[in-house]
């Protein structure tokens, strides 16, 4: 008996459906349970079931309490009264994590009977435990909290520091059992620790720490501080940070380096070439080139720091690796990027971006530059007619005036990879035919976007599979505009006042969800007469909205209905 035999003989007996319903709706009711008093707490007659807590009482949990739900696996203690408390609270208890309150300045001492939490327990946050102590091997993550005393994990204060006495003062210090932990693999500082008081010497950290995360630390990252496993590396926060040519070098595992400061300068050759994630909240630097973009990148989030003179960094020629296939740049105006990018399979053929990239967020700041060859790389012998056609007019009569350019560039854009496009915040230009790749599967458009899509503005023989447009969006779209052969999702925002039976659903033949984020719809739905094709399923619709009378529902139309915070 296989198992789509054995799995129908079970569920074919009534009995034992209703019981794995039953368990069913059970579990996922008590999935994570609110208490707001250590009376609810206590009463709570579903305890088997439940598998995370949110304690929000200021009433002391007692020996015992916690095993009594045998199934638990996460608590988060609210109440500042926890970060003093005994740990045997969680003595019988399988729990795996544990989130401690945030600190009060006026709280006790951190805690030292760290050793009776159960060998259960895998990660810590808001580490509550004085560090000087050793910590269990079971635990695999911990979060320090910005009261933790820092200077007992072999920092030296910066009072106290003596660059000329660096060896005397590094003698000086006193390891702690921290720095020798062998299972700790993810560590994370809070933003506003004490951490950026202090520099980091060498054997401050767990020696096979795998993620790391320095919250808001702005100093200068020396050689040999950081642990050769590490693999990610992240800045949460902070005000400004500099990395030093070659001092990372040594960080031959490091693939993920994230810093979310708010002014980031980087030297030539300050990130590992082995880093395949980068991403940059604000980079500082005046020009940014290749030298410091590593030449292995996958990923590329990178943003420019806001200027007083509103002028945009400029993206030097060939600063995108090949290897890129995500890209988000969304800060830079057009005007920064590089105006040709040559295309590796055709020596004749440029565009803005790497031939590798598939998945692309760009910003809203396009000038006149948004047209023919941005996406995909046009033949140099076309590019200057389709430039100039594609110029003449920003409007809907601009459609016939590119159409002579469109089977010129047709094989270059089935070459191109982009599968994903995601506009800017500010965007509002018209498409004009020939700038959107026929790759593309994924398309969304920011904010401010209303613009009429002209006919060809997504291409012929577009795999376009989903649509969103956002809040401004209130312009007529219908299957004369739109592929209705592959697309399956088709969102609109909240101020979409187009009636649905223009748009012509039923010639869509893919289209399986429809949604419709408007509260303040003017027209009424009507979902017996509405036509859809055989593939939808799912109509999306603001939380506010209401019919304007009862209407049947179309089973063999629409399977359901959601209603959308």
């Amino acid at each position: 008996m296989n198992n789509d035999e054995l799995f129908f003989k079970v569920w074919r007996n009534k009995y034992i459906r209703f019981l794995i319903i039953e368990f069913k709706r059970l579990f996922e009711k008590n999935k994570k349970k609110k208490f707001q008093s250590y009376k609810e707490f206590k009463e709570y007659n579903e305890k088997e079931y439940v598998l995370k807590i949110d304690y929000q009482s200021n009433e002391i949990l007692k020996d015992g309490d916690l095993s009594d739900y045998p199934l638990l696996r996460a608590i988060n203690l609210r109440d500042p009264i926890f970060t003093d408390i005994s740990s045997s609270i969680f003595e019988n208890t399988f729990i795996e994590t544990i989130k401690f309150p945030e600190f009060k300045r006026n709280s006790n001492p951190p805690l030292t009977d760290i050793n009776k939490l159960p060998s259960t327990i895998k990660s810590i946050k808001r580490f509550p435990y004085d560090i000087k102590i050793p910590i269990p091997q079971s635990i695999k993550k911990i979060t320090i909290p910005y009261h933790n005393l820092l200077t007992t994990i072999s920092m030296v204060n910066l009072e106290d520091f003596d660059e000329n006495d660096h060896e005397e003062e590094k003698h000086s210090i006193k390891l702690s059992p921290f720095s020798n932990n062998k299972t700790i693999e993810n560590l994370k500082f809070d933003c506003s620790s004490n951490l950026n008081q202090s520099i980091l010497l060498e054997n401050t950290f767990p020696k096979n720490l795998k993620t790391l995360d320095l919250g808001g630390y702005s100093k200068v990252l020396n050689e040999n501080v950081l642990p050769i496993t590490l693999e990610k590396l992240i800045f949460s926060g902070g005000y400004s940070i500099t990395l030093f040519t070659n001092k990372l070098l040594s960080l031959i595992n490091l693939t993920h380096l994230s810093l979310s400061h708010q002014n980031v300068l980087l030297e030539p050759n300050s990130i590992p070439q082995n880093v395949t994630y980068l991403s940059i909240s604000n980079i500082g630097n005046s020009v940014i080139d290749k030298s410091i973009i590593p030449r292995n990148l996958k990923t590329l989030i990178i943003h420019p720091t806001f200027r007083d003179d509103f002028k945009s960094i400029p993206i030097l020629f060939e600063t995108f690796p090949n290897s890129l296939q995500l890209l988000k740049c969304e800060g830079f105006k057009l005007s920064s990027i590089p105006k040709r990018y040559k295309n590796n399979n055709n020596n004749n053929s440029y565009s803005f971006f790497p031939n590798s990239i598939t998945s692309l967020s760009i910003g809203s700041e396009f000038s006149d530059n948004f047209k023919p060859g941005f996406f995909f790389p046009l033949d140099q012998s076309s590019s200057s007619s389709s430039s100039s056609s594609s110029s003449s007019s920003s409007s809907s009569s601009s459609s016939s005036s590119s159409s002579s350019s469109s089977s010129s560039s047709s094989s270059s854009s089935s070459s191109c990879n982009i599968k994903s496009i995601t506009f800017g915040y500010h965007f509002n230009k018209v498409i004009l035919p020939n700038i959107l790749p026929k790759s593309l599967t994924y398309l969304k458009f920011g904010v401010t976007y209303n613009q009429p899509l002209l006919k060809d503005s997504i291409p012929l023989g577009s795999n376009l599979k989903e649509l969103i447009f956002n809040d401004y969006f209130n312009q007529l779209v219908d299957h004369t505009t739109l592929p209705i052969k592959t697309l399956e999702i088709l969102r609109f925002g909240l101020n979409y006042k187009v009636p649905l039976e223009s748009i012509g659903l039923d010639k869509f033949e893919s289209l399986k969800i429809l949604e419709l984020n408007s509260p303040r719809y003017p027209y009424d739905i009507d979902l017996k007469s509405i036509k859809f094709s055989q593939s939808f399923h799912t109509l999306i619709l603001h939380n506010d909205f209401k019919f304007k009378s009862n209407k049947i529902l179309n089973q063999n139309s629409i399977k359901n209905i959601i209603y959308k915070k």
